[in-house]
């Protein structure tokens, strides 16, 4: 058939013979990875390292269309990871360069080692990114650096884009051809009327990302994450020889979903559990219900049974003090869904070390109480949705998710206690959801998340950072406590908040003025109508001035934005976007603002009626006789908006 498949280590994967490289054919989308999924590869790579395993990290596999005897690896499925990777190891190159630089010289106990260590490490990546031999890039002082890497690195020829999609093909290997992190910053692609990190392309973003975090890290330290990720994270290499047998096996895997995940390992493992100890079919037809009911979920977009388990194991965690370290400290360091389940055993033992969380009973002491506390989350799940605060948060990081799971887990016991006056299970949630004590409480959480994560969505730092991660999981330690009050833990959100991002205010409006994305849209909308808000059933996010249409142009011209790049900007402004039901947007499509605004007035949100009756036609011609949507007007809408998001976030 033609086609052969290898686990291949990093640095096997990018050792390419002479002449051959890396082709993005011309129908692959563009360089799409931005911080979110680096700060994710980032994260998976220092926990395997933390975590010591034996068996290497497997990244998934690629699929490379490539001729016997040719020269092209033309990439069929892995084009994000294999770009991405490449700027890794272009910042670790840099890095290795800077740290080498500082320890020529230095004599001191087990400098030598390390300093060994690394030049094994540049002399790996300069083979893998320039294609030259091992005797070409031997140094022996710092000078010699540059007078040997410059003429080099000006050859590098890795990897060719010919994507269509692809507004800057070159852009990696002007990357991969700088010296140091200032020419790269200098040479890169400068993206008119964009500010801040805003105004470079996902390249360099990435790129910068892996840099930032790569040179704070020591020298020791440095070359341990250089071995762990060249050397013991690997990827399934899939190879043919016929590009079309290649992509016809790209849709196959990608729609069959060929390995088995999680969750079908785990339901395996329980499912043994329950067969040795006699009570399968009860077993079974709790799965099957929680299945059917994780189907609901999936519907909404709120999660799958992947997620659930994942929210379970934080929580299971956190009860049982995994999260701490010996010394009392924060340990963000966690094993995978699969593993921690499948090789922790004692977790169908061990009882709770926080609070009064079932102390008289274990955390799961069978499978079945496994997978009645998967049901309870579920069902939990299904009701806080239903929160108009909620659906606002749902908009955001969905790492939220995790820590607010365990805050849920405060009311397992109340449910059980429900369920022993009523067989109904979902009314004794019902019950729960009608104490408006409790809903005020829950409110607490989700708002003080919400404000965490909202400032994670507009600043230029990952979910990984002390200020997000390492807090939260400080924090989860008094979310599953059901003796720390709501109140204590709102007040942690604000302290930390304000600690962190009080002082630069207006730097954060800014940042809310600069942001082009959609989740603002609905918290801007909230907070206009917080008595009243609620998000339909089919919502979609309006922009004022159309961002297409044939009437582009002269709305373009009325608005006064002189030029495309302008308008680009503007038009994808908060300030220029609200909520609005799908059937209206459909039926108004790109037309004029003043034929949109009688429409307006038939929405259930507020911002849209506002605008109708701001610019009202009707009362005897007294109202704008030809209302227009102009650049000002869009300025104005986005500062307010920015006002009202900071005061809430500070508040």
């Amino acid at each position: 058939m033609g086609i052969s498949a290898q686990a291949k280590k990093i640095e096997e994967y990018f050792k390419l013979e002479p002449n051959e490289y890396f082709n993005i054919p011309k129908y692959q989308r563009a360089y799409k990875w931005g911080k979110d999924e680096c700060d994710r590869l980032w994260n998976d790579i220092t926990d395997y390292i933390k975590l010591n395993y034996n068996e290497n990290y497997f990244f998934g596999s690629v699929i490379i269309d490539q001729k016997e005897d040719g020269n092209v690896r033309n990439l069929i499925d892995g084009q994000q990871r294999t770009t991405t990777f490449l700027l890794l190891l272009k910042a670790l190159l840099i890095i290795v360069n800077d740290k080498l630089t500082k320890l020529f010289g230095v004599n001191a106990q087990g400098v030598d080692e390390v300093r060994r260590g690394l030049q094994e490490i540049r002399k790996s990546i300069m083979i893998i990114l320039y294609q030259v031999p091992a005797k070409q890039i031997e140094v022996e002082k710092v000078s010699d650096f540059v007078n040997l890497d410059k003429p080099i690195i000006a050859n590098c020829n890795i990897l060719k884009n010919e994507s269509i999609n692809e507004q800057y093909c070159d852009e990696l290997l002007i990357i991969l051809k700088s010296y140091d992190y200032e020419e790269v910053k200098n040479r890169t692609t400068v993206i008119k009327y964009k500010k801040g990190d805003n105004r470079y392309t996902n390249y360099f973003r990435n790129f910068k990302f892996f840099y930032e975090k790569l040179k704070d890290l020591d020298a020791g330290v440095l070359l341990e994450f250089s071995e762990g990720f060249m050397c013991k994270c690997e990827i399934l290499k899939i190879r043919s020889t016929n590009e079309e047998q290649a992509i016809t096996m790209f849709n196959s895997l990608n729609s069959a979903g060929m390995p088995l995940n999680d969750a079908d390992i785990i339901s395996a493992m329980l499912s043994n559990e329950a067969i040795k100890n006699n009570y399968y079919n009860d077993f079974n037809m709790k799965w099957q219900n929680l299945i059917k009911r994780v189907e609901n979920l999936e519907k909404l977009n709120i999660g799958n049974i992947d997620t659930i388990l994942m929210q379970y194991m934080y929580f299971l965690r956190t009860i049982n003090g995994e999260t701490r370290t010996s010394s009392g400290g924060v340990d963000v360091t966690t094993p995978g869904v699969k593993y921690y389940f499948m090789t922790l055993n004692n977790k169908f033992t061990q009882i709770s070390k926080i609070g009064n969380y079932n102390k008289t009973n274990p955390v799961s002491k069978n499978p079945i109480s496994f997978v009645d506390d998967l049901l309870y989350l579920v069902e939990m799940w299904s009701r806080v949705y239903e929160l108009p605060l909620a659906k606002v948060l749902f908009k955001f990081n969905q790492n939220f998710k995790l820590f607010l799971a365990s805050y849920l887990f405060r009311y397992r016991n109340q449910y059980t206690s429900i369920i022993g006056q009523s067989t109904n299970e979902e009314n004794s949630l019902d019950k729960l959801f009608k104490d408006q004590h409790f809903v005020d409480n829950l409110n607490k959480i989700i708002s003080s998340l919400l404000k965490l994560f909202v400032i994670l969505e507009l600043v230029d730092i990952g979910y990984s950072s002390s200020k997000f991660k390492t807090f939260l999981f400080e924090e989860e330690m008094k979310l599953v406590d059901i003796n720390i009050s709501e109140s204590i833990i709102e007040t942690d959100f604000k302290n930390h908040i304000a600690v962190n991002w009080g002082n630069n205010v207006n730097a954060l409006k800014q940042y809310i003025t600069e942001y082009k994305g959609g989740s603002i849209v609905y918290l801007n909308e909230y907070l206009f109508d917080k008595q009243r808000f609620n998000i339909y059933d089919r919502c979609d996010i309006e922009h004022i001035m159309p961002d297409s249409g044939r009437n582009i142009k002269s709305i373009q011209n009325d608005a006064g934005i002189s030029n495309k790049e302008e308008f680009e900007e503007y038009v994808n402004k908060v300030g220029n976007k609200i909520l609005l039901e799908s059937e209206i947007n459909r039926g108004i499509g790109n037309d004029w603002f003043r034929n949109k605004l009688l429409k307006y007035n038939n929405s259930n949100y507020l911002m849209a009626k506002d605008l109708f009756n701001k610019n009202n036609l009707s009362n005897n011609n007294q109202g704008n006789s030809k209302p227009e949507w102009k650049k000002i007007d869009i300025e104005n809408a986005t500062n307010n908006a920015a006002d009202r998001m900071a005061d809430y976030i500070f508040s």
